[in-house]
């Protein structure tokens, strides 16, 4: 999609539809490794700290979602918010298995 996005993308409704598409895959992964954690063998034991975790992570990305767009009131915020959403989500993914998924 990246690819595309980049190389192939005509017009800027193209643009904005595949950054949508990005940013629900990147949230369908974190659920997947919100559910590995939460599946894990040790997850009572670190429950607790997890949640705190998330928690702060939420803050951060409601932070984020309440940036203002450089592209404020052009067609390219809409595509910009979704990027910046989905590095946020692919961050916290990685934070995730590093973090919390049991090796």
């Amino acid at each position: 999609l990246n690819h595309y996005q980049v190389n192939k993308a005509m017009t800027q409704g193209e643009v904005t539809t595949l950054s949508e598409f990005q940013l629900t895959l990147a949230q369908m992964e974190l659920y997947h490794v919100r559910y590995t954690i939460w599946n894990q063998e040790n997850y009572g034991s670190i429950e607790a700290e997890f949640q705190k975790d998330e928690q702060r992570w939420e803050e951060e990305l409601k932070k984020e979602q309440e940036k203002p767009s450089e592209f404020e009131g052009g067609s390219m915020a809409p595509a910009d918010h979704n990027m910046r959403m989905t590095a946020s989500v692919e961050k916290r993914i990685n934070e995730l298995k590093l973090k919390w998924v049991k090796k």
